[in-house]
């Protein structure tokens, strides 16, 4: 039902941008968790985005 109702296909909630900056941000010692915050994610989304897991496994490879 859930694939139905396209719960599957959902845009990842972060750009490769917003995900380099990210990283960016984390390098300057900015907790992880005031960035996802600043990003409006949850610190579960920040850290697939990060790992490149879920949503961001074929982030830039155009899979």
């Amino acid at each position: 039902m859930a694939k139905r109702n396209g719960v599957y296909d959902r845009v990842p909630k972060l750009s490769p941008e917003q995900i380099q900056l990210a990283r960016e941000r984390i390098d300057q010692d900015v907790p992880k968790a005031k960035v996802a915050r600043d990003l409006g994610v949850s610190r579960q989304t920040l850290y697939a985005a990060l790992n490149g897991s879920g949503k961001y496994a074929c982030a830039g490879s155009g899979c």
